[in-house]
């Protein structure tokens, strides 16, 4: 039952998503989402402090499986009280649109949207190395504890320095993103996650494991805003929730890349592990920097601060 409501959720959220983002990105002019998602991510950096203080009360007080039971229930009225202000959000125009078609037209016609729009493509073929040069993310620790004999309680000071750098990047790299586009803050998370597996791969000491996560938590604050905020500046506003859609589908099967780090870890080793993430992220960065144009230059929108 569990697992069921579980992917139920995954699923509900694949299918809000391109909506919810397409709605932020018509209420927002283009110049400042980046600094709205950063300082999203920021409060909610600080949030998660103090809600990891009660994570780790409630666990304490209270026996399994009532102490997960109450996690859960105040994770769904933290969701319902989203609800409840979303509701007072008035769109004042309504959206533009492209024409009904059924829904099998309309699948048959997204695969042209790739083939048309070679700067979208090529942005998702660096996503593609990018999301799997995060695979050694969730072996740090382990790795860390396992070499250096270190004792448990390091993993509150890899946390604490992960989200606490979190609630200054998000915030430096959404002006950056505004400023002078996602594309520049997309690199900036390559290169974090990049550093990030160059120090736990070279680190002496267990100490540095705190650096890795600082790294760690830089591209986590980044990644994933300058990346769909980038998706929708390629394609027209009354297409913006289809290249959300495209770019979840494609780059899905690339998440599963986590399964495959288990497997390399096991059979190789971290170190191997470690390379393979390495790799990935020089190839996606240069790929990025190379061979992906920004849109806003595309559109001739880079240097007007009030674009829409």
């Amino acid at each position: 039952m569990f697992f069921l409501t579980f992917a139920f959720q995954q699923v509900m959220g694949g299918i809000a998503t391109p909506g919810w983002f397409d709605f932020f990105a018509k209420l927002t002019p283009m110049k400042k989402r980046g600094r709205l998602i950063g300082l999203r991510i920021s409060v909610g950096g600080i949030g998660a402090f103090f809600t990891g203080l009660l994570l780790t009360w409630l666990l304490l007080r209270f026996a399994f499986p009532t102490n997960y039971a109450l996690a859960l229930l105040i994770a769904s009225l933290f969701q319902f009280l989203s609800l409840a202000v979303q509701f007072r959000l008035v769109e004042a125009e309504p959206s533009k649109t492209v024409e009904l078609k059924p829904i099998f037209a309309f699948l048959r016609q997204l695969p042209v949207v790739l083939r048309g729009n070679h700067d979208f493509r090529r942005f998702l073929v660096s996503a593609a190395f990018l999301i799997p040069a995060t695979m050694p993310v969730g072996f740090f620790t382990v790795y860390a504890l396992q070499r250096f004999q270190a004792s448990e309680s390091m993993v509150g000071a890899f946390t604490l320095s992960m989200v606490a750098i979190q609630v200054v990047s998000a915030l430096v790299t959404g002006l950056t993103a505004d400023r002078h586009g996602h594309k520049v803050a997309l690199l900036i998370a390559a290169a974090a996650m990049l550093l990030a597996t160059l120090t736990a791969l070279l680190a002496p000491a267990v100490e540095w494991f705190i650096l890795v996560f600082v790294f760690v938590g830089i591209n986590a604050g980044t990644e994933v805003m300058s990346r769909f905020n980038i998706a929708v500046e390629y394609g027209p506003p009354e297409q913006r929730s289809t290249y959300i859609g495209l770019m979840n589908t494609v780059l899905a099967p690339f998440y599963l890349s986590g399964l495959l780090a288990g497997a390399i870890s096991q059979m190789f080793g971290y170190e191997v592990l470690f390379g393979a993430g390495i790799l990935c992220s020089l190839i996606g960065s240069w790929f990025l920097y190379s061979r992906v144009r920004d849109p806003r230059v595309l559109h001739g929108t880079s240097h007007s601060p009030d674009a829409p």
